[in-house]
């Protein structure tokens, strides 16, 4: 066996690939995809990790880091092993670590570290798209605004020991009010009443209302888990909060709002890091 270190262009992955012959599993886009976007934004990171070749050369651990490659069209330094023991029933069988493990490693606020935030920060990044969330870039999000994360999150569960607002396209949208300059104590004030049904005296509370008889619906629960279902829960639950906030009745239902989109975009695009016309 021999072990060395090397820097894998995408040249030199392209020749790795075609030694990928009788691989039992198939490669999977969005886990390519993710891998390369923390490639090509500098995420990825030497941490040991290898490419493992068998006695007879071939390729037996690493083609997705290798598409990766390719796809990011940069090359990445990583450690090569060669001449292993082609024992397929030992590879890929670690645990991996959860995104809310790593921020946890991190020290980052609690309120930066659940679930429900976690998912937010994935939606802000993918949203439309059909692929992994890149974990690097959720832990560098967080990391750079872990406050504001965090404080969107407990806004969200204001009001109740166990909060109907616990959801990631919620908090994400608590993010945006954030990201909006309301203060903390509307944006607590408004998830109170969603999260208790209770009104406050002196404010008009019917939006909140609303948007606690959708949460609790049967329309939402059916929609939850597709991207219709998480657009309308972010979308009302902005416009919910501007009705709230300027004390104004509402009607029924609400839908979703091409502005909130728009905002969701332009986030993104400033998370990313992209130029506006990219």
């Amino acid at each position: 066996m021999e072990a060395k270190v090397k820097v894998i262009t995408p040249e030199l992955a392209e020749q790795f690939l075609e030694k990928n012959t009788n691989n039992y599993r198939a490669m999977s886009n969005s886990v390519v995809y993710a891998y390369a976007t923390d490639m090509k934004t500098g995420n990825w990171k030497f941490n040991g990790d290898s490419i493992k070749f068998n006695k007879s050369g071939m390729l037996v651990d690493g083609q997705h880091r290798l598409a990766a490659i390719i796809k990011a069209g940069v090359p990445v330094q990583m450690m090569v092993i060669t001449e292993i023991e082609d024992d397929i029933a030992t590879f890929d069988i670690g645990r991996i670590r959860t995104a809310n493990q790593i921020a946890k490693a991190k020290n980052l606020p609690s309120g930066a570290t659940n679930n429900a935030t976690i998912g937010a920060v994935s939606m802000l990044l993918t949203w439309d798209k059909k692929s992994v969330t890149p974990k690097q870039k959720v832990i560098e999000i967080l990391s750079e605004e872990s406050e504001v994360w965090s404080n969107a999150y407990y806004a969200c569960v204001k009001g109740a020991n166990t909060s109907i607002c616990k959801k990631a396209p919620i908090v994400l949208a608590s993010y945006c009010l954030f990201k909006q300059n309301n203060s903390y104590d509307d944006i607590c004030s408004f998830f109170e009443v969603v999260n208790s049904g209770f009104q406050i005296c002196g404010v008009e509370c019917s939006p909140a209302i609303v948007l606690r008889n959708y949460i609790l619906g049967e329309k939402y629960k059916k929609e939850f888990h597709t991207l219709n279902g998480r657009s309308l829960l972010f979308s009302a639950t902005l416009s919910a909060f501007r009705d709230f906030k300027a004390g104004s009745q509402r009607r029924k239902s609400y839908s979703i709002d091409p502005a909130h989109v728009s905002l969701l975009k332009e986030l993104r695009r400033i998370a990313m890091g992209e130029n506006q016309h990219d």
